[in-house]
């Protein structure tokens, strides 16, 4: 993941890098690229395709926006779960999508394995990040034969646990308003 950004109470937006790798023989027939469901918009472009031993790696840059319930109640102390389900774009096949965890050095959730390093959600800090498998969010077979079984499938999810940083915007917003209660004061 590259960026992060809260565009409204509903809308998160994420920009990053996916790659995948397909074995000869095992992978031949199946639809290469993925989706992301839950996404209101995604822009998807491949940015590299390669030879590793007896696998194709290709590689992709996207931008999402997702529709995420952001739950403001304990607001200036706000933890979010940011969510992306990851799907095989090749639905008609039985595919199940894998975390490729032997390209991190680290694996630790708190180690945040895959968020590059840098200003990515400006005023949070990025507490962990981990792979999880949910049971597939449709039901549905879009078209294809039953026994394509598409919904007996779990379906790979990418969290990003993030806290809301505090101190920074009570110096930004309370700062000034402190002094110019305390110019005030002393001018009367």
């Amino acid at each position: 993941v590259q960026s992060i950004a809260f565009i409204s109470s509903r809308e998160v937006r994420v920009s990053g890098r996916i790659w995948q790798r397909y074995e000869d023989g095992l992978h031949s027939g199946v639809v290469k690229g993925f989706l992301i469901p839950q996404a209101d918009s995604l822009d998807v472009e491949e940015s590299y395709r390669r030879r590793v031993d007896d696998a194709e790696v290709v590689g992709w840059t996207f931008k999402a926006v997702l529709d995420q319930s952001a739950d403001y109640s304990r607001f200036p102390f706000v933890e979010e779960i940011i969510r992306i389900p990851i799907w095989p774009k090749d639905l008609q096949h039985n595919v199940l999508l894998v975390p490729d965890l032997e390209a991190y050095p680290l694996i630790r959730p708190s180690a945040r394995p895959v968020i590059l390093d840098g200003q990515v959600l400006p005023n949070w800090d990025i507490e962990a990040t981990r792979f999880s498998y949910a049971p597939r969010s449709s039901k549905a077979q879009f078209g294809f034969d039953a026994s394509a079984a598409l919904s007996s499938l779990p379906e790979l999810h990418f969290d990003i646990i993030g806290k809301k940083q505090i101190v920074g915007p009570l110096i930004t917003y309370l700062l000034p308003l402190g002094v110019v209660l305390i110019m005030l004061f002393g001018l009367l």
